[in-house]
């Protein structure tokens, strides 16, 4: 196995999915604090 080049993918492959996430969490959590405002 070319251990360096499935790393590589891997990290490629992870990066959108984790700057997808945190940008999620950060809208859901700004959403929460909203309505918590709200009532």
């Amino acid at each position: 196995n070319n251990w360096p080049l499935l790393m590589a993918a891997v990290t490629i492959a992870t990066v959108p999915v984790m700057l997808l996430f945190l940008i999620g969490q950060r809208q859901f959590i700004r959403g929460i604090a909203t309505t918590g405002i709200k009532n």
